[in-house]
């Protein structure tokens, strides 16, 4: 094979936290892999199991060390130029590099995977709704927003500097292709995340009852306030809530939820922190309806991954979820408001039998979302950017 002997370096912030960002660069690597790279992997953190993600043998991992945490947004700032320190000091003996989070680390590379134009979206802020994408502390309060001022300047320049210097943009979902566009005017590829399509089909055996679940991490800008608020208002509901809780900031924001849920005395509602996977499944087939609160959105593999289990997805019209899951599909809601997202649920909870799709209809919808394809898709830029 003509790739038999290339070299690969793949840039990823971190991987302390496991969200759809970081299987995207895991499922980045194994294309690699696939293709022969020996593949090293820059990131400033690896507290996740990434040992039983069962990655290939080609691959090794660099932890750089941040030049200064501070615990906030401007570590993004820190990180880009410790990322960026440390691949200049290596003797780069690479054949491609692929930046699989360039939204959070834009620094130059062969491939940039943007999953949420974050440099641009802050920079225009008035043309994005208000907390898309970012902890709605800093707009919703006055000092947050002065605080914040130096970094959407100083981030915005970096973004445009390094990504204008990428010889190809990969987007996760056209909703982020075309407002990246509108932002920055920069083109981009859609190669949607892939999920393990066969893991997540429904069992015929597996009765579905009046479950309304919200899969997020639990972090401040997945607004995981309004699935309690809507569990407040369909009292007859049960409501779970399973997220991941990894760091400082999503345990003060778990503490935060579950003091809510106590002042609401939501019975009906379970926080469920740190599932296995298959609890998760167990529970995603069981579901009626799977609903998503995060305004903005990008992508969402959670809502990907509720629909292949049978469950509804009710999501946000200003996200990735509904134009790339639910109209792309032709399942699911797309609400305009928490008051209209509450309607629905209410409505689809009210109908005795909720006509979901069946188990043939579903694979050819979600057929695009397989890794054969997200595979044969990324390995077309990897050839057209290495001249292959």
């Amino acid at each position: 094979m003509w790739l038999e002997s290339m070299k690969a370096i793949v840039i990823h912030c971190s991987f302390n936290t496991l969200g759809g960002a970081e299987q995207y660069s895991f499922d980045v690597i194994r294309v690699l892999a696939s293709l022969g790279f020996n593949t090293r992997v820059y990131t400033l953190g690896m507290n996740s199991p990434i040992g039983q993600l069962m990655l290939p043998d080609r691959v090794r991992f660099v932890l750089v060390k941040p030049l200064l945490k501070t615990g906030g947004i401007y570590d993004l700032v820190f990180n880009t130029y410790s990322l960026s320190k440390a691949l200049r000091l290596e003797d780069s003996d690479a054949d491609i590099v692929v930046n699989t989070k360039a939204n959070e680390a834009p620094l130059e590379a062969h491939v940039c995977v943007v999953h949420y134009p974050l440099g641009f979206a802050l920079h225009y802020w008035n043309r994005v709704p208000l907390g898309a994408g970012v902890d709605p502390k800093y707009v919703n309060s006055l000092f947050w927003k002065l605080y914040i001022q130096p970094f959407r300047e100083w981030f915005y320049r970096l973004s445009v500097r390094g990504l204008r210097r990428c010889r190809a943009i990969v987007v996760n979902s056209k909703w982020t292709a075309n407002l990246l566009e509108e932002l920055s005017g920069l083109r981009s590829v859609v190669i949607y995340p892939p999920i393990d399509l066969r893991y997540f089909k429904p069992r015929v055996s597996v009765a579905k009852e009046d479950i309304v679940v919200t899969v997020s991490r639990f972090d401040p800008s997945k607004n995981l306030e309004a699935t309690l608020y809507i569990a407040k208002c369909i009292p007859h509901a049960k409501f779970v809530v399973i997220g991941r809780v990894s760091d400082r900031i999503s345990y003060a924001y778990y503490r935060r939820i579950k003091k809510l849920r106590g002042r609401l005395k939501l019975d009906n509602l379970y926080l469920l922190p740190n599932l296995s996977e298959d609890v998760k499944k167990s529970i995603l087939l069981r579901a009626k309806i799977y609903f998503h609160p995060t305004i903005g959105e990008h992508f969402g593999i959670s809502v990907l991954e509720a629909l292949a289990s049978g469950a509804i997805p009710v999501v946000s019209k200003f996200s990735g979820s509904c134009v790339d899951v639910v109209e792309s599909t032709r399942y699911g809601y797309c609400y305009s408001s928490y008051a209209e997202a509450s309607e629905i649920i209410e409505s689809l909870l009210s109908k005795r039998g909720i006509e979901a799709p069946s188990t043939e209809e579903l694979s050819k919808a979600l057929s695009t979302f397989s890794f054969k394809e997200f595979s044969k898709r990324f390995t077309r830029v990897i050839n057209e950017v290495t001249g292959g």
